[in-house]
């Protein structure tokens, strides 16, 4: 209370809690220095059926993510399951689980029930953090030995691995389950002195390493930040200098003296691959300059080429030029701008329309969405019944959006109509995102 009243700082009384044993704050139970899940999310989780369609499903590993601070290797855990949402599915489609997805779903349950207890954590103690990886996911435990000198969790972290990062070899994933870990948990491990459980081996053959592997300078760089106490955990011996060997695309690793090598075909889109996500999804140019200082192949530049070009993740973000300015489109009030468009062809509905009138007030993101023969009598009927005093509405240059019994019934109402530029959607970005979402659907 001295603090607060020294800071100038004012309390509602309906709204606190004093000298409770036990509090409910934010969907967590409190109490005792734990932290503990709410009895009645967890019961949802453990009845919840097996999903029939990827609606369900991602509805599953929604409310299961609530636990995620809980639960260790939960990434790994339900690698299965999210491995049916890649591509991005409708999420009408219809789905059965097989026998793996199947277990999957159920030990995500199981150990969701099972344990679900933090130690909330004391900043005046050391933390200890365990890592560890396996073929398909990393995780990380942060936790702290109480007054009893128990090891508590204070929080747990998985990640699945991404396709690129699976063919690591296990003396990569592992400093990768460290260095993610460490990010991670960084609010309670940066400036601080803690103990580190992993292979001791590998940490200290990267200290070492000449490897010229950027990515792992990188991960060197950034574990020199931390003050670390690294405890060996014992596994499977790696020899003290596993990565002055760490496995790399070619058999061995190259140096500037040593010649370029000769690729199979067999191993070029491995190395396309790697070079590109490496390089942020960099441009054909780019992969070129770093690709010829050490390999080479008949056709190089053409099959550089094609994988840039045929890259689902740099064909969906190449849609904006990368020159272009934009001008962030603002508003102040309910009604100052209300976007406008069309969305469809559809099923036939009964009234004989195949087609759907779609609008977004810019402001409030209040949208319509009604099948109509006429525009005007869809803003009359919707739009200015419940905002009378719309000043602005921006369309796209289509014929249905220029009629002039429409432009002059409004421009009567002190309405403005504009358009958005020519071939170039994004001008309509918000009512263009609903339309995605009504498509989905």
């Amino acid at each position: 209370m001295e603090k607060l009243r020294t800071s100038g700082l004012h309390l509602k009384k309906e709204k606190c809690q004093l000298f409770k044993e036990e509090l409910v704050i934010l969907g967590y139970k409190i109490k005792e220095n734990i932290v503990q899940s709410l009895e009645e999310r967890l019961k949802g989780i453990e009845d919840f059926p097996e999903p029939k369609t990827i609606k369900e499903l991602r509805s599953f590993l929604g409310i299961t993510s609530y636990c995620r601070n809980f639960i260790k290797d939960l990434a790994t855990l339900a690698a299965p399951l999210n491995n049916l949402l890649k591509d991005n599915p409708p999420l009408s489609r219809q789905i059965k689980l097989g026998s793996m997805e199947k277990k999957a779903f159920e030990r995500v349950k199981t150990s969701i029930s099972k344990d679900s207890t933090l130690a909330i954590p004391d900043y005046e103690k050391p933390f200890i953090l365990t890592t560890d990886a396996s073929e398909t996911g990393l995780s990380g435990i942060l936790s702290q030995m109480n007054d009893r000198k128990v090891e508590q969790p204070v929080y747990f972290f998985s990640k699945k691995l991404t396709e690129s990062q699976t063919r690591y070899s296990a003396t990569q994933r592992e400093l990768l389950a460290v260095v993610e870990s460490m990010v991670h948990f960084k609010p309670y491990l940066f400036h601080k002195r803690f103990k580190l459980r992993t292979d001791h081996q590998a940490l200290t053959a990267l200290k070492h390493t000449r490897n010229q592997n950027s990515m792992l300078f990188r991960w060197s760089l950034l574990l020199s930040d931390f003050e670390i106490d690294v405890e060996y955990i014992k596994g499977e011996a790696n020899p003290a200098d596993a990565l002055s060997r760490v496995e790399q695309l070619t058999v061995n690793s190259l140096s500037s003296q040593q010649k370029k090598v000769i690729i199979q075909d067999e191993l070029k889109k491995e190395i396309l691959t790697e070079y590109h996500e490496e390089l942020g999804h960099g441009s054909a140019g780019d992969m070129m300059y770093v690709l010829k200082r050490k390999y080479e192949w008949i056709g190089m530049e053409r099959d550089v080429k094609n994988h840039v070009d045929k890259c689902m993740i740099c064909l969906r973000s190449s849609n904006v030029p990368v020159n272009t300015e934009f001008k962030m489109i603002e508003t102040g009030a309910i009604g100052e701008l209300v976007e406008i468009d069309i969305v469809g062809p559809f099923s036939q509905s009964q009234t004989g329309n195949k087609f759907m009138v779609t609008c977004i007030d810019h402001f409030s993101k209040y949208t319509w969405a009604k099948a109509a023969d006429l525009i005007y009598n869809f803003l009359e009927q919707t739009v200015l019944k419940e905002y009378p005093k719309v000043k602005t509405i921006l369309s796209d240059n289509g014929k249905e959006f220029k009629s002039p019994a429409t432009l002059l019934a409004l421009l009567s109402k002190e309405v403005r109509w504009e358009y958005g530029s020519p071939y170039y959607p994004q001008t309509q970005g918000a009512v263009e995102r609903f339309n995605g979402t009504i498509q989905k659907n």
